[in-house]
């Protein structure tokens, strides 16, 4: 009698790098995707004349399985390029440099002995008036681009993210990070691998080596194993909610996510006629502010013409209750403000506008992941494992450097699928 397959829940980078090394080693693999597309938190959509990410877009440094899937499918990349710089009174000045003081606080979280959340670091080591500056800026890193809540985040693990945020080069996928999905997607489905879409795994009802899969119409898939790429906003998730997920008998997922949060973004893309900011600064690559939606980006060195906007953790929530055109007429108003155009010339520019909070997908309910006060502290072991039957992968599920990206994931799939080809072997 044949082996009952592994279920794979989630067509995501986690969820196809899993089932593409379970295939490879002669594994029999269902996916099972609640979307009607493979990607998940990837997403690349067709704008009128570019390819736009509305969610990963970066590629953070040479990374491992990043690399190798690049190299192997032949995917192009290309490194970022273009200055930093700050918009005040209408003014772009490039800002390679920290802010004054920023030395002093990674001395001073360089020396900590006990990991507390970067509000107590702040609020104890930095409480006078003339660190107002360096308090805002590390606030706004932890919360733009860390998507943490500054009450809980782990100072260490900042530190040791932005200890190392200049060694390497940044990229981009040529065409999107789609393209990286669907070479994926493609050796799956090569390899054998059985996809069903617009399939919503409700309940998992599970004993040791054998589950059974009941989706939201009520079809029932069985397996030996099942692989849960689900984001961690939707693992916590109330069970009133779409993608919600019940366990029957139930497993126990608190020492499993107590080492993380998990931030809300927003993403604005707005495509433009023409580049109207070329004159005004010289390769301008990322630009801050202290506007509404206060952090753009170009395609530098590509003269794409079109910039994104980013609203991070407490800015995208302020935004959540918001309609999409009440945000795009506050990116306009902030992009109107930080090139000291007029409003009307800015929308006279505007081919196409594209909105996209992730805490609205109810596939997502956020962003990614960030460590909480002690989370690095824990001993990480088997935490994604249950009974060797249960196995969870995905940038969430990950306890090292890179987490919180694209890599966390593919790194995730490589742990997961190693572990059950070693039980099932």
């Amino acid at each position: 009698m044949n082996e009952l397959p592994i279920i794979v829940v989630g067509a995501g980078a986690a969820g196809l790098n899993c089932a593409r090394d379970l295939l490879k080693n002669g594994r029999r693999v269902i996916i099972l995707e609640a979307q009607d597309r493979a990607g998940g938190r990837i997403k690349t959509i067709q704008g009128v004349r570019y390819n736009f990410d509305a969610g990963a877009e970066f590629i953070h440094g040479d990374l491992p399985a990043t690399t190798k899937l690049i190299r192997e499918f032949g995917i192009k990349i290309y490194e970022l390029a273009g200055t930093m710089e700050r918009a005040e009174d209408g003014e772009m000045e490039k800002t390679n440099e920290f802010v004054d003081h920023w030395d002093l606080l990674m001395r001073k979280m360089k020396k900590l002995e006990k990991d507390i959340s970067l509000k107590e670091f702040l609020d104890t080591n930095f409480p006078e008036e003339k660190y107002h500056e360096l308090r805002s800026t590390a606030i706004g890193y932890a919360e733009g681009f860390d998507l943490a809540d500054i009450s809980n985040v782990s100072t260490l693990s900042l530190f040791k993210e932005w200890s190392n945020e200049d060694a390497d080069a940044q990229y981009r996928i040529e065409g999107g990070y789609h393209t990286l999905i669907q070479a994926l997607l493609d050796d799956c489905i090569k390899l054998g691998a059985e996809i069903h879409y617009n399939t919503i795994v409700k309940q998992i009802h599970w004993e040791r080596n054998h589950v059974k899969v009941i989706e939201s119409s009520g079809k029932v898939f069985e397996g030996s194993r099942i692989v849960i790429t689900i984001s961690l906003g939707v693992l916590n998730a109330h069970q009133t909610q779409k993608a919600a997920i019940s366990f029957y008998p139930q497993i126990e997922t608190s020492a499993m996510t107590k080492s993380k949060g998990y931030g809300a973004v927003t993403k604005i893309i707005i495509e433009f006629g023409e580049n109207f900011w070329s004159g005004l600064s010289d390769n301008l690559g990322f630009f801050f502010s202290n506007e509404a939606v206060p952090t753009w980006w170009t395609q530098a060195p590509k003269k794409d013409s079109f910039l994104t906007g980013w609203l991070g953790c407490g800015r995208s929530m302020q935004f959540h209750s918001k309609s999409e055109d009440e945000i795009l007429s506050l990116a306009i108003q902030s992009l109107s403000k930080i090139f000291k155009k007029d409003i009307r010339d800015i929308k006279s520019y505007v081919v196409s506008a594209y909105v996209f909070d992730w805490m609205k997908d109810p596939f997502s309910l956020g962003g990614y992941s960030y460590y909480v006060v002690g989370g690095r502290n824990e001993n990480m072991k088997g935490r994604y494992e249950f009974d060797d039957t249960i196995f969870f992968a995905g940038e969430g599920y990950y306890d090292a450097d890179d987490y919180g990206t694209v890599e966390a994931a593919l790194q995730s799939a490589i742990e997961i699928s190693n572990s059950i080809l070693k039980i099932s072997s």
